[in-house]
């Protein structure tokens, strides 16, 4: 018999803006994106929780991190949404964005750290 553990929150719809504001999925370096992801709450009571932004090269190494602190109400959603320029002389190549979602830093939690939603990612390519 397998137990299926139900999160309290769900990350959907994570997109990359241009700097107009469309949807987009290649950019150059210096150029400004935003990542913005879509947060829904399952639970029956307001959850508090860390929203996380990271984006990692093909190698798995990261060149950008963001943390929001956030709270939904019962069955509310919300969107975390972060606006960076890549930085130049970044390395032309395929990026990954993963969206997270935790009860608070794991410094701060020690062993009650832990994951309130699955983590969502997307694919991007950096051009020279």
């Amino acid at each position: 018999m397998t137990t299926t553990v139900r999160l309290p929150l769900t990350i959907s719809s994570v997109t990359l803006l241009n700097s107009q504001g469309s949807p987009q999925s290649s950019f150059q370096t210096g150029s400004q994106f935003t990542v913005n992801a879509g947060i829904q709450s399952t639970s029956g009571t307001t959850t508090q929780f860390l929203g996380v932004v990271q984006i990692t090269n093909a190698n798995g190494q990261a060149i950008f991190a963001g943390t929001d602190t956030m709270s939904l109400a019962p069955e509310a959603s919300a969107s975390l949404t972060f606006t960076l320029a890549l930085p130049l002389g970044l390395a032309p190549g395929s990026y990954t964005v993963t969206v997270s979602a935790w009860n608070g830093f794991p410094a701060t939690m020690g062993t009650n750290w832990k994951a309130l939603a699955t983590p969502q990612t997307v694919l991007f390519t950096i051009s020279s």
